[in-house]
């Protein structure tokens, strides 16, 4: 499902126009992005967490050349699934999330 079709499902469901949807969808995204962004965890009961993680530096290798590279430390977003949505993927819970 991309960004489109998200804002099309929500907008048909909840009988608002794309462009508020897509007001309401970006100012979602940014929210998390924000929190994220201060090193805060995002907890959306049900259906899971973001947070972010530090990956240690390290020595990778150039694909082409097999020369040794350094690769900085970095933080990425992690997801994990809440107990809800592991459910409804694994089809028991067919009535959660629509």
């Amino acid at each position: 499902m991309t960004k489109e079709e998200l804002i099309a499902s929500i907008s048909g469901e909840m009988w608002v126009g794309k462009a508020l949807t897509t007001k309401m969808v970006d100012a979602v995204f940014d929210s998390i992005a924000a929190a994220l962004s201060r090193g805060e965890k995002v907890n959306l009961s049900g259906f899971g967490s973001f947070r972010v993680v530090t990956r240690a530096p390290k020595i990778g290798r150039n694909p082409h050349t097999g020369e040794p590279v350094s690769i900085p430390e970095r933080f990425v977003p992690v997801f994990k699934a809440g107990k809800r949505l592991r459910e409804t993927i694994s089809g028991r819970n067919t009535d959660d999330f629509g």
